[in-house]
């Protein structure tokens, strides 16, 4: 009996170890593809090519503010990343305070073209949800939980 919650306890903790280190690579992939956005800020067109969410006919000024907020928060993952590994707790506030504003960027997305441009759902359900999960879990870190 013993043995069998043993057994189960050890798997468990070795599956959540495996669901952390893929959690881990996929937001440092996501920095990666945020940062690598730079080159879109100041181009509208190339922006609404890279940022899909945004509906066509945006402005250039609410285009190139989705880049740099982008650009942002992948900076803030890559430390929420590295705080996630190494348990700084600056690195962890960093990476909630930029899932918070990519997460809260998205909310006004959602609110002001879902009707006329529903793909912003797709990057929401992509990117939205991964941003509001590393808030999650860096908060919960960041309060030693």
């Amino acid at each position: 009996m013993y043995m069998h919650i043993l057994y189960q306890h050890i798997i468990r903790s070795k599956l959540m170890e495996i669901i952390r280190i893929l959690f881990l690579i996929l937001t440092f992939a996501i920095s990666a593809l945020f940062i690598a956005a730079v080159h879109a800020i100041g181009n509208r067109d190339k922006g609404v090519r890279i940022h899909r969410d945004i509906p066509p006919d945006a402005g250039k000024a609410i285009v190139d503010f989705k880049g740099i907020i982008t650009i942002v928060a992948g900076i803030a993952y890559v430390f929420a990343a590295a705080g996630i590994i190494t348990g700084i707790r600056p690195f962890l506030l960093t990476g909630m305070i930029g899932s918070a504003l990519f997460a809260g960027f998205y909310l006004i997305e959602l609110i002001l073209w879902t009707s006329r441009h529903p793909s912003v759902w797709i990057g929401f359900a992509t990117f939205g949800v991964h941003s509001i999960i590393t808030g999650a879990y860096c908060l919960k870190l960041f309060q030693g939980k």
